[in-house]
């Protein structure tokens, strides 16, 4: 089974995928185990430190079964594959470490009925297209057969927010006066944000190669005519895509990880900004909070009404849709921070768009000499509304207190094991 393009790496990744689903099938009745992601589609990433193996970032795996499992017990069965593996945890509720040191074991659990009814978003497509099945039946013949046609465009605009979400994580004024790890979580991450870049532009076009070095090639082939207007604004992106996919097969630190980063930022806000106009018709941030959200969501409630034949309340569906998912965030916090905190019942959007507009904002508050500029100030406005942030005069302080608090909100909320 390939999952890298190294047979050595495949090996050792293999033993370790072993005693994974050795641990699930100890606990649970499986219909079958998918690895998605990029280890299942064969192109994961890797390094080699000390002559020993080490896969980069995490196992996406999905746990298919007939009756629905109890997400304590997948956390149980994490932590144990974690330390059968001796891969190092990724505590994604207590910590806001980004370090290539830790790994994420993600165990999802779908049923087969689930499967059923997947709704049209680019991971399910790639689900039942590109993963590998690593126990039991093949049971991505369930999965509906849609096409790249059927995913809507908010699916392209969430690759952006959530890299975006990511990456300014990895980064803290203070990396001026020394790194940690050299620069290789920062490399990494902007590896991430130059690739999904490439997926959400190609999904304006209907196309979607499953492969990271295929959609290379047909971005390549399509950038100046297809995106004119942002090729006058930045005629260099196929190259700058290259060195991402070039250092996703293979990550090396041969680049100035602060000076990589802010070519990055700069990159994938332009991107963002054409992607908004264009698709969502939103020029700034203010209509990103007040317009936007309607416009991303509009999609995915039609789709769950529409299976329940209920088309004609998609405009309450917009309305309930930030309540629901407002309280199970609440929830939440309270299981795994211990932290009540009421605010969050009575915002009008959704968690995550507090998360992405305070990631924006704090993305935009860093200057390249390391000083931070008002932005960050907004971005503490917009964090607090979903989690507690230290208050700081001092702008380099507030901006790595607003960096713990928007990372926790964001693992908190994207961390449901949903789909």
């Amino acid at each position: 089974m390939k999952f890298t393009n190294s047979k050595e790496a495949d090996n050792e990744i293999k033993k370790q995928l072993d005693l994974i689903v050795g641990e699930i099938k100890k606990r649970v009745n499986v219909v079958s185990i998918i690895l998605a992601g990029g280890f299942g589609k064969g192109e994961g990433s890797f390094e080699i430190k000390n002559k020993k193996i080490y896969p980069l970032n995490d196992y996406d795996i999905y746990i298919i079964t007939k009756k629905k499992i109890k997400e304590e017990v997948l956390y149980e069965i994490e932590e144990e594959s974690w330390e059968k593996t001796g891969l190092k945890p990724y505590d994604e509720f207590r910590t806001t470490t980004t370090q290539l040191d830790t790994f994420s074991i993600d165990l999802k659990n779908l049923t087969v009925k689930d499967l059923e009814n997947l709704p049209p978003l680019l991971k399910i497509y790639e689900l039942k297209r590109c993963s590998s099945i690593l126990d039991g039946e093949d049971s991505r013949k369930y999965i509906p057969n849609f096409e790249i046609k059927d995913i809507p465009l908010s699916d392209g605009v969430r690759f952006l927010l959530n890299r975006i979400s990511y990456n300014f994580q990895t980064f803290s004024p203070s990396y001026f006066n020394g790194i940690p790890d050299n620069g290789k979580t920062m490399i990494y991450g902007c590896v991430k944000a130059r690739l999904e870049i490439v997926t959400a532009l190609l999904l304006l076009l209907r196309e979607m190669p499953l492969t990271h070095e295929e959609r290379f090639e047909r971005f390549k082939e399509v950038y100046e005519k297809k995106f004119n207007e942002l090729y006058k604004k930045i005629p260099d992106l196929v190259e700058k895509v290259k060195e991402g996919v070039d250092l996703k097969l293979k990550l090396e630190v041969n680049k100035d990880p602060i000076k990589y980063w802010f070519e990055t930022r700069e990159i994938i806000l332009e991107v963002l900004d054409y992607y908004l106009k264009n698709v969502f018709d939103v020029k700034n941030l203010k209509e990103f909070y007040f317009d936007f959200p309607k416009k991303y969501l509009d999609p995915y409630v039609k789709f769950v009404l529409g299976k329940k034949k209920m088309e004609s309340l998609g405009g309450l569906g917009i309305k309930f849709m930030p309540l629901y998912f407002n309280y199970l965030y609440f929830k939440r916090l309270k299981k795994y921070h211990n932290l009540r905190y009421p605010k969050v019942l009575f915002n009008r959007v959704m968690p995550d768009m507090f998360v992405y507009l305070g990631g924006i904002l704090l993305y935009k508050s860093i200057e390249e000499d390391g000083e931070v500029n008002d932005n960050v100030f907004k971005a503490y406005r917009a964090i607090k509304n979903i989690y507690p942030v230290r208050f700081s005069k001092n702008k380099k302080k507030l901006f790595d207190n607003c960096r713990k608090s928007n990372g926790d909100a964001c693992r908190i909320f994207f961390g449901q094991k949903m789909i």
